[in-house]
């Protein structure tokens, strides 16, 4: 039942051979979901499956990134032109926005390169290090930079999308005094539109 409404849901962007991790967790996601409303739970336990998706996905979606940015050293990173840049910068938004900056900035980039580099080879890396991974990867590589641009058009903002369904990951799991509510409807069909958008992108061909 999960996997025919993800197929009905994705339709013609549903790819599950090229990312697998990422529509088990869906999978999972669906039915978790499920027996939580049979079982009244409240909303984190309804929402938690759908924080899982965004992990996993969010590896699948950056593991071409992280290999293109650990082969380089930034002394590779190219100029663009100011109108690339300003239309990558464009792209990206939260810690995408931040890792180009920092790329431009002479005096910051070499050390912001090395710890971007160090948490990339940790197993525990952080989904925004994932999305920086992301951001520079655009900039060195025009195919990533195009599976973006796809993306975008697939879903307008998309990578503002990736950073706000990431905050509410956040929310979901972990628990704070002063945390609103996430929304899981809302989350949910974020997800599945990021998931969707992303699917058609040449980013995982």
């Amino acid at each position: 039942a999960a996997h025919h409404d993800l197929r009905h849901k994705l339709r013609d962007q549903w790819q599950p051979e090229r990312w697998p991790m990422t529509v088990v967790r869906l999978e999972d996601a669906f039915l978790d979901e499920r027996i939580g409303s049979l079982l009244d739970g409240d909303w984190r336990r309804l929402a938690r499956g759908w924080a899982d998706v965004m992990e996993d996905f969010t590896h699948e979606l950056t593991e071409p990134a992280r290999r293109l940015v650990l082969e380089r050293n930034i002394r590779e990173v190219p100029l663009l032109s100011p109108g690339a840049e300003q239309h990558l910068k464009g792209l990206f938004d939260g810690q995408g926005a931040w890792a180009i900056k920092r790329l431009r900035d002479p005096k910051a980039s070499a050390n912001d390169w090395k710890t971007l580099h160090n948490s990339l080879r940790n197993d525990a890396d952080s989904i925004g290090h994932r999305l920086a991974a992301l951001a520079v990867a655009a900039w060195v590589d025009p195919m990533v930079r195009r599976a973006v641009e796809q993306a975008a058009e697939a879903l307008p903002g998309a990578v503002s999308h990736l950073e706000a369904a990431t905050k509410e990951r956040n929310t979901v799991i972990h628990r704070r005094t002063h945390a609103e509510d996430v929304d899981v409807q809302g989350f949910r069909d974020r997800i599945l539109r990021l998931v969707g958008a992303w699917m058609i992108s040449g980013l995982r061909a």
